[in-house]
């Protein structure tokens, strides 16, 4: 027998998920693709940009069936239609691998031939709410249907955009290693997987994890992938999901693929039209049928909780952040990363979230909703605080849930001390910062 020898010893470190997007985004209509192809196809390439169905016919029978794709990550549910095995044979014969049957998970089949979880890191164990593989993220089951999942026909979300949802090769087959739970990864639990999903047999290996940009001699991804390399393994991983700024790029071994992210061919569009008729295209998915045609409008710097800390922002919608008798029955102007969760538990009917930098992506939402261009943030900022009355007496009784220039903000001093002709600098410390103004801006920036 081998005697074991100690390679290595590091500190254990906690990787991030980053998810990779579906095909769509490459994908024109149907079941074309742009700009990448695996293998050369001859006359059967459509145009210089565009392959036809044939080209994902013969791509499927020279590297479908026989090709095993292992993914780390977050599980896997398979019963989502994405991954029967209609039409799929036994697992090729070089497969080595297995499939952990315990709690929930009721077993593989021939499109899911592997399936396994690892708990070796004692704190990340007691996170595990199923230790199984079973998917409790949804991580796993998007990265998984994203490279290999089988082509369903009439896919939509409640009836947008219909069409073929389907991987990268559907005929491929699927190892999953459970490395990740609760939006984490442990490096102990990815090296076990590496080493498992190199052993098992499998042709490619999908990393959707980033962490911190070691060095190739301390990062696990980079160290694995290197053995898989060795093995003839191709591994592809994200780039991660910061940026675009320097150095925010991950996974960058030369022996990886590393994918970033892409523009998208659609945009998902929520018209958003104000009671001045004011309007622009904001950008959610939306599947709502709101009860009323109008709503009223507030933001949160109006709504703000008043028993909110001096140091906090309502900017954020965030738990406790506003006052429910203010928000009922209206939508809400908030700053990105605002909680839909909070907002619709306290009664708002909705909310507008304002963009700092423009996106191409989007999120579901569970209130009706969207996001707006920060320079359209502005116009509902000057639409929401418009009035013909500028003054008013003072009645103690609404004084306890003031309104018109009783609602001054933080922001509205900073504004008139910079009309006065002091600089924002010196106030930049104790002032709350804009909704919609840059992290780069200064004070006077924002004000000027």
């Amino acid at each position: 027998m081998e005697e074991l020898k100690m390679v290595r010893i590091s500190m254990i470190t906690l990787f991030l998920l980053a998810t990779q997007l579906h095909w769509s985004f490459t994908h024109g209509s149907g079941d074309v693709v742009r700009k990448a192809y695996i293998v050369y196809m001859g006359e059967a390439l459509q145009s210089k940009t565009f392959a036809t169905n044939l080209h994902h016919n013969l791509l499927s029978s020279i590297v479908g069936g026989n090709i095993i794709v292992g993914l780390l990550d977050t599980g896997i549910y398979i019963d989502a239609p994405s991954f029967d095995d209609k039409g799929l044979g036994p697992p090729p014969s070089k497969w080595k691998g297995r499939c952990q049957v315990v709690g929930n998970f009721t077993g593989c089949n021939n499109k899911v031939i592997g399936a396994t979880f690892y708990n070796n890191d004692p704190v990340r164990a007691k996170l595990d709410p199923n230790p199984s593989p079973i998917d409790n993220d949804g991580h796993g089951s998007h990265t998984a249907s994203t490279a290999a999942g089988a082509s369903i026909a009439g896919a939509s979300f409640y009836g947008l955009a219909e069409g073929i949802a389907r991987g990268g090769v559907p005929s491929a087959r699927i190892a999953m290693y459970k490395v990740c739970s609760n939006g984490g990864c442990s490096e102990i639990d990815l090296l076990a997987g590496l080493d498992d999903a190199i052993d098992d047999g499998i042709d490619v290996l999908s990393i959707s994890i980033g962490g911190s940009a070691n060095s190739f001699f301390e990062d696990p991804i980079s160290i694995g992938a290197f053995h898989a390399m060795k093995r003839g393994i191709f591994t592809a991983c994200s780039a991660g999901n910061g940026g675009p700024s320097l150095y925010t790029v991950l996974n960058v071994g030369p022996w990886i693929m590393t994918v970033g992210a892409s523009s998208i061919d659609r945009m998902f569009r929520t018209p958003v039209k104000l009671g001045n008729n004011l309007e622009t295209d904001g950008i959610s998915i939306n599947t709502f049928s709101p009860k009323e045609k109008t709503y009223p409008l507030t933001t949160a710097g109006l709504a703000a909780n008043s028993s909110l800390s001096p140091t906090s922002t309502p900017w954020y919608c965030s738990e406790g952040s506003l006052d429910a008798n203010k928000v009922k029955g209206k939508i809400v102007l908030c700053n990105e990363s605002a909680s839909q969760t909070y907002i619709k538990s306290i009664g708002g009917a909705g909310d507008l979230i304002s963009l700092v930098e423009k996106i191409d992506t989007t999120f579901t939402s569970i209130i009706p909703g969207a996001f707006v261009d920060s320079s359209f943030a502005y116009k509902i900022l000057a639409y929401v605080n418009s009035t013909n009355i500028w003054a008013g007496q003072i009645d103690p009784i609404r004084a306890l849930d003031p309104g018109l220039i009783y609602d001054i903000s933080t922001f509205d001093y900073a504004r008139f001390l910079c009309n006065e002709g002091y600089t924002g600098r010196c106030y930049a410390c104790s002032l709350e910062r804009s909704p919609i103004a840059q992290v780069s801006q200064t004070l006077e920036d924002m004000m000027s």
